[in-house]
C-alpha cells in the first residue's frame, strides 16, 4: 500500500475536491462507490446525508481556530500490481483497513474522518484508491495529534499492511502436493528409470538332453570309421 499524507489549515477546499462538489461538480464520475465517516460512533455515512457529514468534519477542524494544521489529508492506494491479483473488492477493503491502521498509529482513532474513493475507470484516475480527510482536534477535549514522525509512522503502517498482504496471497497461491504422493511418483519413476538404463541380460545356453548327446556322439564316432 501506499499512503501520501498533506497538512491542512482549512478543509473547504480539499473536502470539495474529495467529494468532487463545488467547483468540483463537473468530475463527480470520478467519485467511485460510498463515502464513510468514520469513528464516533459511526461506520458509514448512512442515512446521513453527504453535506452534512461534511459539516462535521468541517466543525471539528474549526473548533481549534488557533492551531496551524487542523486536518490531514490522506491518500491511500494499492500497489500498482495489487489490484490485478486481489481485484477491486479486496482492494477496496485493504485500502479501508489501511486508513484504519493509520489513524491509529498517528492517535487519530477517535478523531472524525470522511472517506471517498475515487477511480471509476474515467480520465486519468482509473485506479481505485480512498481519499481521507481526518479533522485532527478531538471532538470532546480538542486536542490535536502528535506531528512527530507523522510522515514515517504512515510509511511503516503502509510497508506492514503490504507485507501482510504478499504473505498472504503467496500462502494462497502455494499448494504443495502430499508427501505420500510425491514419495510414490519418486519411486515409480525411479524404477521406470532404473528398467530403461539397465543392459539386457544374456539368456542362459540351452542344453540338449544326457541321451540325445550320447546318440550324437556314437554318431560322429560311426562317421569317422566308416570315412577310415
Amino acid at each position: 500500500m501506499i499512503i501520501r499524507e498533506r497538512r491542512l489549515g482549512t478543509v473547504g477546499r480539499v473536502l470539495a475536491y474529495v467529494t468532487r462538489s463545488g467547483r468540483y461538480l463537473d468530475r463527480a464520475d470520478e467519485v467511485a462507490g460510498q463515502a464513510y465517516l468514520l469513528n464516533a460512533g459511526l461506520t458509514g455515512v448512512g442515512d446521513i446525508p453527504l453535506p452534512d457529514a461534511m459539516a462535521v468534519v468541517t466543525a471539528c477542524a474549526n473548533s481549534r481556530p488557533g492551531l496551524k494544521n487542523r486536518a490531514l489529508h490522506l491518500v491511500i492506494s494499492p500497489a500498482p500490481d495489487h489490484a490485478e491479483r486481489c481485484g477491486p473488492a479486496q482492494s477496496r477493503q485493504d485500502c479501508l483497513t489501511t486508513l484504519t491502521r493509520a489513524m491509529r498509529a498517528i492517535g487519530a482513532e477517535d478523531r472524525i474522518a470522511l472517506a471517498v474513493f475515487h477511480g471509476a475507470g474515467h480520465g486519468r484516475d482509473k485506479a481505485q484508491h480512498l481519499h481521507a480527510v481526518i479533522a485532527l482536534p478531538s471532538p470532546e477535549t480538542g486536542k490535536s495529534v502528535p506531528q512527530h514522525c507523522l510522515r514515517e509512522r504512515l510509511k511503516a503502517v503502509a510497508l506492514q499492511v503490504r507485507q501482510e498482504i504478499d504473505l498472504t496471497l503467496s500462502r494462497d497461491m502455494d499448494i504443495p502436493q502430499p508427501q505420500e504422493q510425491n514419495a510414490e511418483t519418486s519411486s515409480t519413476r525411479e524404477n521406470d528409470a532404473d528398467r530403461t538404463l539397465a543392459p539386457a541380460q544374456p539368456e542362459p545356453p540351452q542344453h540338449a538332453p544326457r541321451e540325445i548327446r550320447k546318440k550324437r556322439r556314437r554318431q560322429r564316432v560311426k562317421s569317422r570309421g566308416m570315412e577310415l
